[in-house]
């Protein structure tokens, strides 16, 4: 799971766009975790993102996710 979390942050930190970013992992259990955070952009747009994710032997299930 925290390779997950680590693909995440460093594919927001590749991002030259972005002026800020906010991530936040809150685990659940060894294999769920609730994942939100909010990237502002440099033009002043802001994406807010949200996952409810679980590791289960097929992988990533993602029960739950916004992008907005």
């Amino acid at each position: 799971m925290n390779d997950y979390f680590s693909a995440i942050e460093n594919l927001i930190l590749s991002c030259f766009l972005k002026a800020a970013y906010q991530l936040n992992i809150d685990r659940k259990t060894e294999q769920i975790a609730y994942i939100s955070g909010r990237i502002d952009f440099i033009e002043g747009s802001s994406l807010d993102f949200k996952e409810f994710i679980e590791i289960t032997v097929r992988g990533i299930e993602k029960y739950k996710y916004g992008y907005n």
